[in-house]
């Protein structure tokens, strides 16, 4: 008989949560997915590298790429391992990242009514084209690697706090998007990898993705990207146009007007830099609440 369990592995291991969904959502088995995850456990975890990895939440991801098929998501996860050695991604968060954070800056606006942190891009003001040009492609390649994995790691570390978080939710700005500058034909391989990066080695830690601002013009870049993704990818990401008011509607149903800044339908004048998160002690709700209330003050 199926049944659904892991409400009562919420209730064990994270007592904190039984009133909050998201983890509970992306932890509910039924008993025939919860012998697939034993299985899977006991199949892979002597090849696991780092004691995270061997976590429910981290391999019923794979096994949710891959609809629970066990020899799919073993492989699946096995060339994540390779690709993770290859790129040194142990240590991507080491390495000096300051001139493209300059250049290229990500900001985490706030969580959405569930808890999850919302991060926010300024693509149209990205110039990828001069990146390219000065022969930088691998590295901004790279730059959006980081971009995920210091946000999963975030992640992470706020579960161990007891926080609410699993995925976060995307919202990529168009607004200033220039043809030239952002889609040279150089410059799509950049954005074709972020997102197949995401596919092959971060699933389902995006709960949403939301390009607002969209210009016609960027809908033919679309239409080639677009050809890369899988129907899941496909499916989360959600284009907008011009009008505000209907993607910031969009926006504020699942984020509360606090948790956003002005630009977006909020109340804030700015999100929270990569370098304000990096001195909290953790990624949590409650935190940027008191950082942005210090700011009010200040």
């Amino acid at each position: 008989m199926s049944f659904n369990i892991v409400f009562l592995f919420v209730m064990i291991l994270f007592p904190s949560l039984s009133n909050q969904t998201s983890l509970q959502e992306d932890l509910t088995l039924t008993q025939t997915e919860l012998e697939i995850l034993t299985k899977f456990r006991e199949l892979v975890k002597s090849r696991l590298p780092h004691d995270y990895m061997t976590e429910d939440i981290y391999l019923i991801t794979w096994l949710r790429a891959k609809k629970f098929e066990i020899p799919a998501a073993e492989n699946m996860l096995m060339e994540n391992l390779k690709w993770r050695k290859v790129h040194n991604m142990d240590n991507i968060l080491k390495e000096d990242w300051s001139d493209f954070e300059q250049e290229f800056r990500f900001e985490i606006q706030g969580c959405d009514k569930e808890g999850r942190p919302v991060v926010s891009i300024p693509v149209g003001d990205w110039d990828v084209r001069r990146a390219v040009l000065a022969g930088q492609s691998d590295k901004l390649i790279r730059y959006f690697d980081k971009l995920l994995e210091e946000v999963t790691t975030l992640i992470r570390d706020a579960q161990k706090s007891g926080e609410n978080m699993t995925r976060f939710n995307h919202i990529m700005d168009m607004a200033n998007y220039n043809l030239r500058i952002q889609a040279c034909p150089l410059c799509i391989p950049v954005y074709v990898n972020h997102f197949l990066s995401y596919e092959n080695h971060y699933p389902g830690t995006m709960n949403s993705i939301k390009l607002v601002n969209c210009p016609p013009i960027f809908l033919s870049l679309w239409q080639i990207i677009r050809e890369f993704l899988s129907p899941v990818t496909k499916d989360a990401i959600k284009l907008y146009g011009k009008d505000k008011s209907e993607w910031q509607t969009a926006l504020l149903e699942n984020i509360d007007a606090s948790q956003l800044s002005k630009e977006f339908g909020g109340l804030n004048d700015e999100g929270f830099s990569m370098e304000e998160i990096r001195k909290l002690p953790n990624l949590k709700c409650s935190s940027l609440s008191m950082v942005r209330e210090a700011r009010s003050k200040s």
